[in-house]
């Protein structure tokens, strides 16, 4: 909400533009969020995350807090919900295991996607980021939930841990390999 009351402050003192203009321009992110998120929900939504980025750049967008997100999803890939697991600078706190698989639970999920946005740095996962997939991959298959993926979107890219080949399988390589 920060973010969007600096937005809002700096189109005031733009010449010429009124409260209306503003409140107008305003409604267009929750706008758009809402037509992306109708174009992924009752989906499969792994069978082309085109539609998962774009809602998720336009919901992340805008602020400068770091969120991590868990996608859980039915046994069709449909999701089911979306949970901020994290607000802040990952730095200084973690995401707990325990949390993600209780909501996995409460949700009936049989499946994860992970999604942490860098605002203000590109997607390359860090060191802490490729310890804390693994950490959560191995929580979720001690009660069998698939993690179909982790995502980091940046500034102006994106990264899929699957589509640059991390293992999804219950024998994981050392995230240091996966780093390089």
């Amino acid at each position: 909400e920060n973010g969007e009351a600096a937005q809002k402050g700096e189109l005031a003192g733009v010449d010429g533009m009124e409260q209306e203009a503003i409140s107008l321009i305003g409604l267009m992110k929750p706008l758009a969020g809402s037509y992306l998120k109708e174009k992924i929900v009752d989906r499969d939504i792994i069978e082309d995350p085109r539609d998962v980025i774009n809602y998720l750049k336009l919901t992340l967008s805008g602020g400068s807090a770091e969120r991590f997100i868990g996608l859980y999803l039915n046994s069709r890939n449909e999701l089911l919900a979306a949970e901020v697991l994290h607000e802040g600078s990952l730095a200084h706190s973690a995401v707990y295991p325990r949390k993600v698989i209780e909501l996995a639970i409460k949700h009936n999920a049989s499946s994860i996607i992970f999604v942490r946005n860098h605002p203000e740095a590109d997607a390359e996962p860090t060191a802490a980021d490729l310890r804390l997939m693994r950490r959560l991959e191995e929580a979720a298959a001690t009660v069998d939930i698939t993690v179909h993926d982790h995502m980091i979107l940046g500034r102006h890219s994106h990264f899929s841990a699957r589509a640059n080949g991390w293992p999804f399988e219950a024998a994981f390589a050392s995230p240091m390999a996966a780093e390089k």
